[in-house]
Order: C-alpha cells, then structure tokens, then sequence
C-alpha cells in the first residue's frame, strides 16, 4: 500500500469515526474497495449533474459521502443499520423539497434500504 493511498484510507477512517460510526459484522468497513475509483465516481457526478445536495445512507454511504465532503459538497446523513429494519434521520431535511438531491447508498441488492429512506 502506497503512502498517498494509506493517507487516504486514514483520512477516511477518521472521518467515519469523528460521526460515530464504527466498525464491526455485518457493517461495511471504512475503506473503498477503490478509493481512486470512488473519487473520479464523486467527482465525475459533481461535474456532471448539478445537484443540489448529496445525501448519504450509512453505514454504506459514509464511506463516499467522505470524498464529496473533501470536495466541498453539502452532505446529509440518513442511517440504516444492518439489516435494514428502520432509518435515523441525522439531520433537519426539511430543506431539501424542491432541490435535486443525489442518494449515496454503495450497497444495493434488495432495495429495502431506499424504500425506507424515500418513503
């Protein structure tokens, strides 16, 4: 592991754990598979779309909500735990009707998780 890509995954480590996510089974942990890839994706979607706001939905889409955070990105939080059971809000939405607004959930199989973070 190269010392540039280690700063990174420390960097994000410590972002996670600063809003209290931990790590443990059955949660993601706090390193991207890819984080270049992870950047260019976050990158690529700020450039590209013009949304408003970037909402995040943990404990999966801390992990990217990192890298449009580093970018100078509004982002929210919702959190799901594992399994998806319930969400907790983690901040105020109400400012968020009418803007275009980007879901960052990493971890899509079943769809349980944006059903109850859009209903």
């Amino acid at each position: 592991m190269n010392d540039i890509y280690r700063s990174v995954c420390e960097d994000i480590a410590h972002y996670c754990l600063g809003k209290g996510y931990r790590e443990g089974p059955g949660i993601n942990n706090f390193v991207p598979h890819d984080a270049v890839a992870a950047f260019g994706m976050a990158k690529q979607l700020i450039c590209a779309n013009g949304f408003d706001l970037y909402l995040s939905v943990a404990p999966e889409g801390h992990i990217y909500g990192y890298f449009f955070e580093k970018m100078g990105c509004e982002t929210m939080e919702i959190y799901v735990p594992y399994p998806p059971v319930g969400i907790q809000v983690l901040n105020d939405l109400t400012g968020i009707k009418g803007k275009r607004v980007l879901i960052i959930e990493d971890d899509i199989i079943s769809g349980k998780s944006l059903r109850l973070v859009v209903s």
